[in-house]
């Protein structure tokens, strides 16, 4: 665990010490929901690349054409 100290405005400081009574799980909870904001965006904009890729649908295509060539799955035979 690290300790580092940091400035905040007057009105964050008091909010904070009104909000929680323990700063530094309220500070790190509010770290933690950012960095999932952010990979919820990065995937949310692969899926858009993805989604305009031509490349990536020509090779979908491709392998699209080999669903139900009799493959199947079988639980008997490890």
């Amino acid at each position: 665990m690290e300790k580092i100290t940091i400035s905040i405005s007057d009105r964050a400081f008091e909010y904070l010490n009104s909000t929680t009574d323990n700063r530094s799980k309220f500070i790190n909870d509010l770290i933690e929901r950012q960095e999932q904001l952010n990979f919820e965006h990065r995937l949310e904009q692969a899926y858009i690349d993805q989604e305009q890729d031509p490349e990536f649908h020509l090779e979908k295509q491709l392998w699209e054409c080999v669903s139900g060539d009799g493959i199947v799955e079988d639980s008997h035979h490890a």
